[in-house]
């Protein structure tokens, strides 16, 4: 695996993380526009019922667009054409069963065609290769996972 797919798959997160930035403020848009509709209601309990659950659901996508900032700061710390030689933050990892780019947790994507799990170090699978180096297997949920490539 040579060093433009690793760059590919860096804007590929990116893009992700930046479609989950456009989703939210969009339903952010959607969910003023209709506490401001329900302002303008004079319905009672209605109205502070409907008034008091769009205010909650701003609250939530407020929460969700900070989980994002985090997302887009880590993807920050990732160098392109830094030259890793053991597993970290930042590592694009091949093993005899899959491929791992360890970073913000975004799951599974696909770049040129190849699907790769995006994953935090702190998950099972980072804490079990934290500092391994090619060559080296290590086991998680009695699979066992060898190192082919490190990036």
């Amino acid at each position: 695996m040579n060093n433009s797919f690793k760059v590919e798959l860096i804007r590929v997160c990116k893009s992700v993380i930046g479609d989950k930035r456009r989703k939210l403020n969009e339903n952010l848009a959607e969910v003023r526009n209709s506490a401001n509709s329900e302002t303008k209601s004079s319905a009672g309990d209605k109205h502070e019922t409907g008034r008091a659950l769009a205010q909650l659901e701003q609250e939530n996508l407020g929460k969700q667009l900070v989980f994002i900032d985090k997302l887009e700061a880590a993807m920050l710390t990732i160098s392109e054409d830094q030259e890793l030689t053991k597993v970290e933050h930042g590592s694009l990892m091949t093993t005899d069963k899959l491929t791992v780019l360890f970073g913000p947790a975004l799951g599974e994507v696909t770049a040129n065609k190849k699907k790769v799990f995006v994953i935090s170090m702190a998950s099972p699978l980072g804490v079990a290769a934290n500092h391994l180096t090619v060559g080296q297997s290590f086991k998680v949920n009695g699979i066992t996972h060898s190192i082919k490539a490190i990036q």
